[in-house]
């Protein structure tokens, strides 16, 4: 059965929490944990063992890659091989936020991080128990709903237990998510932004902000 860990961002015993969590993660562990959207399923992003670990559970046929998540914009230039003018719109306006940016991935990552694709989907999510953990960890952490292959995300720790049931190092229990929308993603690989997928955040809104059609 998975360890839970019941943590508020900045509730009594949350310090003990998150550095519970950080140590499972730096061991290449698999948690389940809260987004501002669903719950997602996480481990370090540089790690492959938990990389592997995670497509297992998620049921995921072939080798896509998986969103990850980072603290800050500052990180990206360990990531992104290249970032577009026109991509600092999303960035400044749109992160932290339910918005995944695909960028052309840095030489320098691991080969499964792009699984050959070229590139990287990156996010900062707005959630205080999330972003809590990021300030614990010295990498990027993998982002993927918590739920096995044609089923619905799950919105409670409750959920992810049962989706997993002894298949995680530890659930942190942040409390239900009653978004539900997972977050939109836009490619800015290119010269072009292209949405990938409508999620929270709609095209027309999403054209708005970057001041541009999205292919």
């Amino acid at each position: 059965m998975s360890e839970t860990l019941y943590i508020e961002a900045d509730g009594p015993g949350s310090g003990e929490g998150f550095a519970r969590a950080a140590a499972l993660l730096g061991r290449e562990g698999v948690i389940g944990y809260p987004t501002e959207t669903v719950y997602g399923l996480g481990g370090n992003a540089y790690a492959s063992e938990a990389w592997h670990r995670i497509a297992e559970l998620k049921q995921r046929a072939g080798a896509s890659p998986f969103i990850i998540l980072i603290r800050d914009p500052g990180l990206l230039k360990e990531i992104a091989g290249k970032i577009p003018g026109y991509a600092r719109r999303f960035i400044d306006q749109c992160w932290p936020g339910p918005l995944t940016l695909v960028f052309a991935a840095s030489r320098r990552l691991p080969g499964h991080l792009t699984s050959g694709t070229g590139t990287i989907a990156v996010r900062i999510s707005p959630d205080p128990v999330c972003r809590r953990l990021l300030e614990e960890l010295p990498f990027p952490l993998i982002s993927t709903s918590a739920n096995p292959a044609g089923r619905e995300p799950a919105r409670t720790a409750g959920q992810v237990a049962d989706y997993f049931p002894g298949g995680l190092d530890a659930i942190i229990d942040g409390g239900e998510r009653k978004q539900g929308e997972v977050s939109s993603i836009v490619s800015v690989a290119a010269g072009q932004p292209v949405l990938i997928r409508e999620g929270a955040l709609k095209r027309a809104e999403l054209e708005t902000i970057g001041g541009r059609s999205l292919g």
